[in-house]
């Protein structure tokens, strides 16, 4: 495997061999076996033909931060024969979050997973889109968990690195265990039939909607509302009217969890599986589950927005119509009102102000829903 070579002409050559993507492909995976293809090792390809830091690939986020310019790079050197546009994360910006970030956190990404089958089966060895996704807790095929670490080494995996720089990504970067020959983990009997709330939220990923109650919502404003339920049940301890559910029963929810990141990413896989099955589980017979579960934990609408970066406006209509804004009781006053009240104060010699004028009508000054000022 070549490594640490430097050509300039390189960079302005066409690849000599252009593998053709597997379905559901993740990018970072197809470069890789492009740079085995022309025996060469990955961050040194990437050196060559994209940037002479490769960094991004130690860092594990490639396929978030690759920058248009350099997929066109890319393709041009393909002959233009393949869109790896699609391939990258980037692809997910308006489906799974309304924009994937470059340069920081993806709430909806994670590291690279693996299912054991899915190695088995493949004629070629390759890494899948959807498994960088972290509601993707199964393998919805094999009715497996999927891997995140080496289970010999319990190293996290970088696809980019190849163990003593022979071997490829079929085989862990630290110990050289293929993980092709990970123990399958099946998913129990009495769980197996929930897998079909993860195949939903893929659904609902592909087509970029939901239909509720008639209404099309964009998935990424979905996938946000999963993020708040999920907060709820775990990190504030929300859990009346899903305690009996057999999938709320393989959280641990006495555990603590940092407020520096996101509670979903502090769990184990088999927890993620359960975590998301079971709030998708909450928008059956939608909305009466997802209210009955609001009302019974006494949430109030401050709680379940608390947090939200950006409120769309169907969530807000949603937990409005089950826990309507409290609106302070006003007053409407007329200017003329106003004015005699201002004459009042000053005949008494008391300073004329918003809390002078709240005292006297009996109405807050300071609101902004009585927009009420002083001139």
């Amino acid at each position: 495997m070549i490594k640490k070579i430097v050509n300039p002409k390189l960079k302005n050559s066409l690849f000599k061999i252009i593998p053709i993507p597997y379905d559901d492909e993740l990018f970072s995976s197809w470069f890789i076996r492009t740079a085995y293809a022309h025996n060469t090792h990955p961050h040194t390809f990437y050196k060559l033909y994209i940037n002479n830091n490769a960094q991004a690939m130690y860092a594990n986020n490639f396929d978030a931060i690759i920058s248009k310019k350099e997929i066109l790079r890319l393709e041009n050197k393909c002959s233009n024969k393949i869109k790896l546009y699609n391939l990258t994360l980037k692809s997910y910006s308006g489906y799974l979050q309304e924009n994937i970030v470059d340069n920081g956190f993806n709430k909806l990404l994670c590291d690279i997973r693996y299912c054991p089958k899915c190695l088995r089966e493949d004629k070629v060895v390759y890494f899948r889109k959807q498994w960088k996704i972290i509601f993707n807790a199964v393998c919805t095929k094999h009715q497996c968990y999927l891997y995140d670490k080496c289970p010999k080494c319990n190293d996290k995996l970088n696809i980019s690195k190849m163990y003593q720089n022979k071997l490829s990504f079929k085989y862990c970067s630290n110990c050289g265990f293929d993980l092709s020959k990970s123990r399958v983990l099946p998913i129990s009997k009495i769980l197996k039939h929930n897998s079909k709330y993860i195949k939903l939220l893929n659904n609902i990923l592909t087509k970029g909607y939901i239909i509720l109650q008639n209404k099309m919502i964009y998935s990424f404003y979905f996938f946000d509302a999963i993020l708040q339920l999920s907060k709820k049940i775990l990190k504030h301890k929300k859990y009346k009217y899903i305690q009996d559910d057999i999938l709320f029963k393989q959280l641990d929810i006495k555990k603590t969890y940092s407020t520096y990141e996101p509670v979903h990413t502090q769990i184990s896989i088999k927890d993620q599986f359960a975590l998301f099955a079971l709030v998708v589980k909450l928008f059956e017979n939608y909305p009466k589950s997802l209210s009955r579960y609001i009302k019974v934990n006494n949430l109030s609408h401050w709680q379940m927005i608390k947090d939200m970066g950006y409120v769309s406006f169907w969530y807000e209509n949603l937990i409005n119509g089950i826990i309507p804004r409290h609106i302070p009781i006003t007053k409407f006053i007329t200017q003329e009102e106003i004015e005699n009240g201002k004459k009042y104060l000053i005949s008494k010699n008391i300073l004329v102000n918003k809390a002078s004028l709240s005292r006297l009508f009996g109405c807050s000054f300071f609101s902004v829903y009585n927009k009420l000022g002083i001139e």
